[in-house]
């Protein structure tokens, strides 16, 4: 992927940082200067913050951000950085992986996706003892709602559930694959009231990380695909009647050769399996 910026992208080097590229209502944006260890340690003390993830080399945290002469607005930051030695080798001549996310964003966008608009990328090499990368994306609005909140809150897999079965399909028909496709990752549009015609309005995806655009998904690749939803799922009450409406949606002419009953069977396994796993521990910051 090329390290130039689509032309309403800002770049420049300004320290702390080595690369920067922003709209520009976003050049004053600095989250270097957030207090990331804090935050990861005690997120009770930061309570309008929204802590999204924490991970042993990554953190996101959602913020309220305010460009100068305009009104504050949602975005979410992401920060990594690279502990392995073979990584930050390799990242002399690789662009980082927030930065294909960013890119990531553009393409899905320009395919009609409502994914959070990228807004902010930037890396930095002082400050912390490894290399490290900004992301940043403004917010989804109010109107969208997390699938995963959706689904355990309806008690039922109504007709939002043979929509997301139509955006799927739509996905994979626009060579664009989610590389982890749960419940947690997408969004219901509340307000969307336009049937069958407009599904890329009823449904969006967030955390663009490792997915891929360019290449229809296989069959490995789909049936992957809807085994992480189906996992992510299963808490809500999903059957394999579900699956098999789904999959009359997403697959009518049967060319995937996908068994409702073996995806549900080998999610729930698969579920079973990850609750028996001790949990790791988390690095520090």
């Amino acid at each position: 992927m090329s390290w130039v910026p689509p032309v309403q992208f800002e770049r420049d080097s300004r320290p702390p940082y080595t690369r920067r590229v922003y709209l520009p209502a976003y050049e004053t944006l600095d989250p270097a200067a957030l207090p990331w260890a804090e935050m990861r340690k005690y997120p009770e003390r930061f309570p309008d913050l929204h802590i999204a993830k924490v991970a042993s080399a990554r953190t996101v945290v959602g913020m309220d951000f305010t460009p100068p002469g305009e009104e504050a607005r949602r975005i979410y930051v992401k920060r990594s950085y690279l502990r392995s030695p073979l990584k930050r080798l390799f990242s002399r001549w690789q662009p980082s992986k927030e930065w294909r996310e960013f890119q990531l964003a553009l393409e899905f966008r320009a395919h009609g996706i409502a994914v959070p608009a990228p807004v902010y990328y930037a890396e930095a090499s002082s400050g912390h003892p490894f290399p490290t990368r900004y992301f940043a994306t403004e917010g989804l609005g109010a109107q969208w709602l997390c699938a995963q909140s959706h689904f355990l809150s309806a008690g039922d897999f109504d007709e939002h559930w043979d929509l997301l079965a139509l955006f799927t399909r739509r996905l994979h028909h626009a060579r664009l694959l989610h590389a982890d496709y749960r419940a947690d990752h997408l969004f219901l549009n509340r307000e969307y009231k336009g049937g069958e015609a407009d599904v890329t309005a009823a449904w969006t995806l967030i955390d663009l990380d490792g997915s891929r655009t360019g290449v229809a998904p296989g069959q490995h690749e789909v049936r992957r695909v809807l085994l992480q939803l189906a996992e992510s799922l299963l808490p809500a009450g999903l059957t394999p009647s579900h699956l098999r409406r789904f999959l009359e949606s997403y697959d009518p002419e049967g060319r995937f050769q996908l068994d409702p009953a073996d995806l549900h069977r080998t999610a729930a396994h698969r579920r079973k399996l990850k609750s028996l796993r001790k949990p790791g521990k988390k690095k520090k910051s």
